[in-house]
């Protein structure tokens, strides 16, 4: 008499059951870091081109900032601000604060910034410091401070 191979439908699904269960995990897995780096490389957008930076720590260099627009439109031609707020400086995994300031234009209208730079390295913008602002390119402005030896 013939034999033939019989697959036990048991030994079957516990494949399928382990296999399924290492997929979840690695989601997990996958769920937990991915949006990490989704945060990390958010905080720390790229640097304009046209900026003369090569990393963000030297953002605040000799009073000149780089600011990242958040809310309101940038500035045409060149104009005083006044920074009004600082905020949100904890910094990130990389050491790099992301300082959010509001800064009143001579128009009347107030502008946020996100100030990426490290306040190991060079100071935060503080309420009261006078800027003289230019738009950059789109989305990005500089602010001089008008007396860098501030603070």
């Amino acid at each position: 008499m013939k034999q033939t191979s019989c697959k036990n439908p048991s030994h079957t699904r516990n494949w399928l059951l382990g296999g399924l269960g290492a997929l979840a995990i690695a989601g997990v897995a996958a769920g937990v870091i991915y949006p990490s780096i989704a945060a990390n490389a958010a905080a720390n957008p790229p640097i304009p081109e046209s900026a003369a930076l090569s990393n963000w720590k030297e953002n605040g260099a000799d009073g000149r900032y780089v600011l990242q627009m958040l809310e309101g439109s940038a500035p045409t031609g060149v104009v005083t601000g006044k920074v009004l707020s600082d905020t949100q400086c904890t910094p990130d995994e990389q050491g790099i604060n992301h300082c959010h300031n509001e800064i009143s234009l001579p128009d009347g209208t107030t502008i946020t910034v996100i100030d990426n730079h490290s306040m190991m390295v060079n100071r935060c913008l503080n309420p009261g410091d006078r800027l003289t602002l230019e738009q950059l390119e789109t989305g990005w402005i500089v602010g001089t401070l008008a007396n860098p030896s501030q603070g």
